[in-house]
């Protein structure tokens, strides 16, 4: 972020550019081991945590039921499903404090602030879902805060470790409660495989785990099917990392094509794994 508070400043690093897979990794962990290569490793053990110590440190939700601080929630879907207008129009929804797709189990009572980052669209189709978005709402100005990828010098934004810290610094200064990342495979380096676990999870650490650990935002990134039909493309790092996956349906059931049908599918410890099918209709 520049002096006057422009997002358009973050430019792609080339830490990682063109490396294969192995070649990823083996540069992420030799940066790792570079910076505390003086020190030695933290070991930390908590011993006899107390109830109430616990019960004050809970898990704190931007959007209850579907985005929780320090948190990654995958919202999935083929192609020309609506998950770009979905995210923009949740976004827009959690700034005014209503409940997100119209949906009360995705209702807060307070209102928070978002940054959109697209790496797919131009600025024209941004403003093409968000004008129509803004009427509906009778808003003149829109309330989501935008990184237009494309619209930078470079026309890409490289999410490396790097560029995530800067990221991070940008939501801190904001600040922002929630980052939506439209879409994850536009900021993944070039030279990475989906189909590679080892090369995904240290991407993954290092990039959205480095944003959740130096901000307090939630982070809701959209990701593609796989060439099967089946949610998140890619190893089960994906969901894994994640805390949920929302996945999108077209229901064949509606005629004028914009009911969805969500399926939550939580993947942190403590739940059974079942799915959760509500429908949601698209304002």
């Amino acid at each position: 972020m520049d002096d006057s508070g422009s997002l358009t400043s973050l430019i792609t690093s080339p830490d990682f550019d063109g490396l294969d897979p192995e070649a990823l990794a083996e540069r992420q962990a030799i940066q790792a081991e570079s910076q505390d290569a003086d020190s030695e490793p933290e070991i930390l053990i908590l011993k006899d945590r107390p109830l109430v110590t616990m019960q004050s440190n809970q898990p704190d939700p931007v959007i209850p039921g579907l985005a929780i601080r320090r948190n990654s929630t995958l919202i999935s879907s083929a192609g020309g499903t609506g998950k770009t207008c979905m995210m923009l129009q949740a976004g827009i929804e959690s700034e005014l404090g209503l409940p997100v797709w119209g949906c009360e189990d995705f209702a807060s009572t307070n209102r928070h602030r978002w940054l959109y980052v697209n790496g797919e669209d131009s600025l024209q189709n941004i403003d093409y879902w968000l004008s129509r978005l803004l009427l509906k709402y009778e808003l003149n100005t829109c309330p989501v805060d935008l990184f237009p990828i494309c619209e930078t010098q470079a026309g890409q934004f490289i999410l490396t470790s790097t560029n995530a810290a800067r990221l991070a610094g940008a939501i801190n200064a904001g600040p922002y409660d929630g980052l939506i990342i439209d879409t994850g495979i536009a900021v993944m380096p070039p030279g990475i495989k989906f189909i590679d676990p080892i090369a995904i999870r240290a991407w993954l650490r290092s990039t959205l785990g480095l944003i959740q650990r130096q901000t307090n935002a939630s982070i809701i990134m959209g990701v593609h099917d796989n060439k099967a039909g089946q949610p998140v493309s890619g190893t089960a790092d994906w969901s894994s990392f994640s805390r949920l996956a929302l996945h999108l349906e077209t229901a064949e059931e509606s005629a004028d094509g914009t009911t969805l049908s969500p399926k939550l599918r939580p993947t942190c410890a403590g739940h059974t794994g079942s799915s959760r099918s509500s429908e949601t209709r698209t304002r």
